[in-house]
């Protein structure tokens, strides 16, 4: 059931078109039920890297004040960083990025910004343009990583 914070078909085409891609079908029904609205701080898994997991503080919205958690905003400022084809959809408490990859070989698959604290030895898919060297492979779907996505307290 869709949230109040819900978007539009119409603001859904025109995100898509501001990022210049069709955002995977998944992350598309999540944003046009609930625009990212998040009840709790979630953990979520981060395969084969010590300490093993991280809390979702805030998924990225549409329209959203503070402008931190503006999507379209934080996507623009991180281009430069994130692999082509990738946005940011979250972040952890350590202001680290939870990313989406819309475009290129990996799109749907969700990733991990690593800020240094986490050991590289198992990350995914190899190191590309799509994925660069600072990422870190979650799930090969959102829907997949929404599902792994944990109350519990680490």
């Amino acid at each position: 059931m869709p949230t109040p914070d819900a978007l539009s078909q119409d603001a859904l085409r025109l995100l898509e078109t501001v990022l210049g891609a069709r955002l995977p079908d998944a992350y598309r029904d999540f944003l046009a039920s609930t625009n990212g609205a998040l009840t709790g701080q979630p953990d979520f898994p981060i395969p084969s890297t010590p300490p093993n997991a991280s809390t979702l503080v805030a998924w990225l919205r549409v329209n959203a004040t503070p402008p931190h958690d503006e999507l379209v905003l934080v996507a623009r400022q991180a281009a430069q960083s994130l692999g082509r084809g990738m946005i940011p959809i979250g972040r952890d408490a350590g202001g680290a990025l939870v990313c989406l990859s819309i475009t290129g070989p990996h799109r749907g698959a969700v990733w991990f910004e690593n800020t240094g604290v986490y050991d590289m030895q198992s990350r995914g898919p190899a190191v590309t343009e799509w994925a660069p060297a600072h990422m870190i492979w979650l799930c090969d779907d959102f829907g997949a990583f929404q599902a792994s996505l944990s109350s519990d307290a680490g």
